[in-house]
């Protein structure tokens, strides 16, 4: 491979902060909020223009519902605290519907029940809570930066290095938070990790919506063909990519668009927008997506797909012949990349098994009928790094683990955050070391935060 050396150059330290997160998506923002509130300063830098990762970048608008409301017999919510703060605040300007709400609308008339157990909510509307409840806690906000290195001192992370339109920079920082989904920061540090790169790999998936669209003649036509057998047949004739999956049409239309069931009801799976209509999940396989070749390659043929159902739909599904394509997301939606080893990996059996742990920070559940089960402080702590913390899909878990939605759904990720801001904050103002201060002082301050850790 040629080379070429940069050369030696002094970087300008622009700000030492308490705390830095790295990763403006749902887990750094619940870190960067959730430091703030416990007396740090706190900056949050994002490569885009706007918070939200995943949830607006991709348009991964869903959240569990059974991740949000009281498992069993408890008398309140699997998961509470910054989660669910988000998503008041989000209701209050018409972009959600509340988890309790959604719940009771959840039999309904749903037309998919297996994913009738998620809530929707607006992309657009996201950016400008998150934005604004960082604001109001004093958080700087960063956006429109990469991180493409760290500063380190033998084990230490002292800082992370920032490129913009400004240049070059370095931000100092007590500690760091690598919510970067990702693991940029952990991966630059040098910290090592899993990937899986084969057929088993989890996909990258890229959503998109339709306007336009007359919604009585589509209800009319899903009416006399429920499962879209005869739609889908006729795909071939447009979609030119061999390795399509024709199943990932049907889907979508059924879940987000189901029609009112009675009168003008908010039902929680459809943001009421008439004539708009989402299809959620154009796959690709199999792709390395931390690498920029990859990740274009993916991106830019996702895209291709998404014009060619696009017109299939528009001239074969009744309704659509005067539709046009509405929005498609500025990044395609990742859901496995790097995991990091941590003092300790998640399993498939500790989910799936609801196991419970002394240092459980956040909860999540897998299915309906399982147990929930618990993300343990030292999934988050990566081995042989030191002034670091993962929060979101990098943290310590296994491929098997990661393909289950629950530790990697919004909310959960929101609540890891919240939990790494608060140990963060804790490890600063006791003097300690991450991987030693006090659990339970952790656990306390989260419950007094409004976090349900136990179901005591």
């Amino acid at each position: 491979m040629e080379i070429w050396r940069e050369s030696q150059k002094d970087l300008p330290v622009i700000e030492r902060k308490d705390v830095v997160v790295c990763g403006g998506g749902p887990a750094g923002f619940g870190a960067a909020l959730s430091a703030a509130r416990n007396n740090c300063k706190v900056t949050i830098i994002e490569k885009y223009g706007f918070l939200g990762g995943m949830a607006t970048a991709s348009m991964v608008n869903l959240m569990a519902i059974r991740n949000l409301t009281p498992y069993n017999d408890e008398t309140f919510p699997l998961i509470g605290g910054i989660p669910l703060e988000f998503l008041k605040r989000l209701n209050d300007l018409g972009g959600t519907v509340l988890p309790d709400e959604a719940l009771r609308l959840k039999n309904i008339d749903p037309v998919v029940p297996s994913w009738s157990n998620y809530l929707l909510f607006d992309v657009e509307l996201t950016k400008i809570v998150m934005a604004q409840m960082l604001k109001e806690a004093n958080v700087t906000i960063r956006n429109h930066s990469f991180i493409t290195g760290v500063v380190k001192e033998n084990k230490t992370i002292k800082g992370v290095i920032i490129e913009s339109k400004s240049g070059r920079e370095v931000i100092m920082a007590e500690r760091i938070i690598d919510a970067t989904g990702d693991g940029d920061v952990a991966f630059f540090a040098g910290a090592n990790f899993d990937q899986r790169l084969d057929e088993d790999t989890l996909p990258a998936t890229m959503i998109f919506s339709i306007g336009g669209a007359d919604d009585e003649k589509i209800w009319a036509y899903l009416a006399k063909d429920p499962e879209l057998k005869e739609l889908v047949s006729k795909a071939p004739r447009y979609i030119s990519q061999p390795d399509f999956r024709f199943k990932d049409i049907p889907f979508p239309l059924k879940i987000f668009k189901a029609k009112p069931p009675k009168g003008d009801i908010k039902k929680y799976n459809q943001m009421v927008r008439p004539g708009q209509w989402w299809i959620w999940g154009l796959h690709m396989f199999n792709k390395n997506v931390v690498d920029a070749v990859d990740l274009s390659f993916c991106e830019m043929t996702l895209r291709e797909r998404v014009y060619e159902t696009f017109l299939f739909l528009k001239k074969e599904l009744p309704g659509m012949d005067k539709a046009y394509l509405d929005q498609t997301p500025v990044q395609v939606g990742i859901r496995e990349s790097r995991r990091f080893h941590g003092e300790y990996t998640l399993t498939l059996d500790d989910l799936l098994g609801g196991k419970e742990f002394e240092d459980g920070i956040a909860r999540g559940r897998v299915k309906d009928e399982t147990a929930p089960f618990h993300i343990p402080y030292r999934s988050l702590i990566p081995k042989d790094i030191e002034g670091l913390l993962l929060a979101g899909r990098c943290i310590s878990l296994t491929h098997e683990a990661a393909t289950q939605v629950a530790p990697r759904n919004q909310p959960t990720c929101m609540a890891i955050g919240q939990a790494a801001g608060v140990a963060a904050a804790l490890s600063i103002h006791d003097n300690k070391l991450l991987r030693r201060i006090d659990v339970d002082k952790l656990k306390s301050t989260l419950i007094s935060q409004g976090v349900y850790i136990t179901g005591e």
